[in-house]
């Protein structure tokens, strides 16, 4: 009968490793352990697909914002709406004259401006700014062809804000100064009324001026009549 002889090891460290025909166990340690555990597909580092929820939490995603029709009609609105208002408030103007001069707007753009702002005449065939719309005018902004225009623009603005009685706070007045003229206090309307008293005051004069005159061609006529009659009584 033979006998085997069995050796225990106690701690399996003389052991080969799996793979492996001889050599000492690799050496077991929690960095391992930790690896060791993730590899056998733990939820810890199992890859999530991403949420659209969850895109953009970090940093927000850069690129070129898309700008709502609503507000690019609103622009375009805008951009042809300046040169129309500007030009209406040089006087009624008729519909071909105004195209010539402002032929960078679409066609459409012009026609829908145009019917909101002005006021077509038909005795004259002429359109008229119509009196609100005078309160977006920023002269000093726009190119007119010439100062005389501006002035003419400015001229009509006043009038206009005259009587729609615009109280002289409001900031269309400081939009017909010049910028360095603006915010001092001083406003066309009080120099326009100065302008008128002046006015009215000269032709006051030139009334009484006219009544004396006429005083004393009839004071002639009496002494001349008088002188008359007494020579024809001798």
């Amino acid at each position: 009968m033979t006998f085997h002889s069995i050796k225990y090891i106690k701690d399996g460290s003389g052991l080969p490793g799996p793979g492996r025909k001889g050599g000492p166990a690799s050496k077991v340690t929690n960095k391992s352990k930790f690896l060791s555990q993730n590899s056998r597909g733990g939820d810890t580092t199992r890859s999530m697909p991403s949420s659209p929820n969850l895109v953009g939490m970090g940093s927000p995603l850069v690129g070129p914002a898309s700008v709502p029709l609503s507000q690019q009609n609103a622009d375009k609105a805008k951009t042809a709406r300046k040169p129309i208002v500007h030009l209406l408030a040089l006087g009624p103007t008729a519909k071909k004259e105004l195209r010539e001069k402002i032929d960078e707007v679409p066609d459409q753009e012009f026609e829908n401006v145009l019917t909101k702002v002005g006021d077509l005449n038909e005795s004259t065939g002429k359109y008229e700014l119509r009196k609100t719309f005078f309160k977006e005018l920023d002269v000093w902004t726009f190119k007119y062809d010439s100062s005389e225009d501006r002035q003419k623009a400015i001229d009509n603005a006043v009038k206009t804000y005259d009587k729609m009685r615009l109280g002289l706070s409001e900031p269309e007045w400081d939009r017909l100064l010049i910028r360095t003229e603006r915010g001092t206090g001083k406003h066309l309307a009080s120099f326009r009324l100065k302008s008128q008293q002046v006015q009215s005051l000269d032709h006051r004069r030139s009334m009484l001026k006219g009544l004396r005159v006429v005083v004393a061609i009839h004071q002639v006529a009496r002494m001349r009549t008088v002188s008359a009659t007494r020579i024809s009584q001798r």
